[in-house]
């Protein structure tokens, strides 16, 4: 009966996330306050307050969701301990940090640049198609210019991502082929395809000047779906997953190995949740991202 620790990645956040968590227990205010000073933006007040557009700004976003997750598992890690940690796109910065591969502010560090470098890539966007086969919809990306599969979430659930263009030909293409849902998606960048070379290759070399530990618990990368402990493996998937899809249906298959019966979704939303329920069976997940989450876990 293994225990697993997921982060949620971009599209999670919400406005008001950690305000109670920051309000509540001053230990955990430094963590909040680094996220402004390392990125000089308003993160904090934008968390807080909003306004939401801002909010969904990816230099912003990216920090703020980091943020929030890290609180949380600040708040639980000595109450409840995990034999793995995943987490999607983004998120799997906060598994590595939660996992001890790096410090919670070489984390922030690390955000912060990502994020303000995909905010400087070429603009696209993305879409979820559900109901259609993996298959079916990796056939669809083929046969359209400039569009991949980006995050392969769950049986029947694919997010692509592309020009703006390929993005309206595909949403139109898949509701031909009988998918039940294809909908565009709000976010300002075609993450996680080639149009972020350029933000991954520099990256990279951001990438070096930072040490990677052993983890603490095996970790499972978005690129391969399959779990490690080897820092330089990790390290490399990192630099990869700017421009290669998110493989979490593979990563839910790879906690089903590992034997985890009980997942506990860190941050925001419960979207992680809502997908271990519909990949996996035998499984329990539980959503924390508010102090009452918190404490009825605690209390238990």
């Amino acid at each position: 009966m293994a225990k697993a620790f997921v982060f949620p990645g971009q599209g999670s956040q919400q406005v008001g996330m950690g305000k109670d968590l920051y309000e509540a227990n001053q230990s955990l205010q430094p963590v909040f306050h680094s996220a402004d000073e390392v990125s000089g933006l308003a993160v904090k007040r934008t968390m807080f307050e909003g306004p939401e557009d801002q909010l969904k700004q990816t230099q912003i976003t990216q920090p703020a969701l980091y943020t929030h997750s890290l609180a949380v598992y600040q708040l639980i890690k000595d109450k409840v301990s995990a034999d793995v940690f995943a987490g999607h796109s983004l998120g799997e910065f906060c598994a590595l940090a939660a996992a001890g591969v790096f410090s919670a502010e070489d984390g922030i560090k690390l955000v912060s640049k990502r994020g303000a470098l995909i905010s400087q890539a070429r603009q696209g966007t993305m879409a979820a198609i559900i109901g259609l086969a993996d298959d079916a919809v990796i056939s669809l990306c083929d046969d359209i210019k400039e569009v991949w599969p980006a995050n392969f979430n769950s049986p029947g659930q694919v997010v692509v991502s592309g020009s703006a263009q390929g993005i309206q030909q595909i949403v139109e293409k898949a509701k031909e082929a009988g998918a039940r849902r294809a909908l565009p998606l709000p976010v300002s960048g075609a993450f996680h395809t080639p149009f972020m070379q350029q933000a991954a290759e520099e990256f990279r070399t951001f990438l070096e000047g930072f040490t990677f530990n052993p983890p603490q618990s095996k970790v499972v990368p978005n690129v391969t779906g399959e779990p490690t402990d080897d820092p330089t493996l990790i390290k490399e998937m990192l630099a990869r997953q700017l421009t290669s899809p998110v493989l979490w249906t593979r990563t839910m298959q790879s906690l089903s190995s590992l034997g985890v019966t009980d997942i506990y979704e860190l941050g925001s939303g419960k979207v992680l949740c809502g997908l271990a329920k519909r990949g996996m069976s035998g499984v329990d997940c539980t959503p924390l991202g508010t102090l009452e989450d918190i404490n009825a876990l605690v209390s238990s």
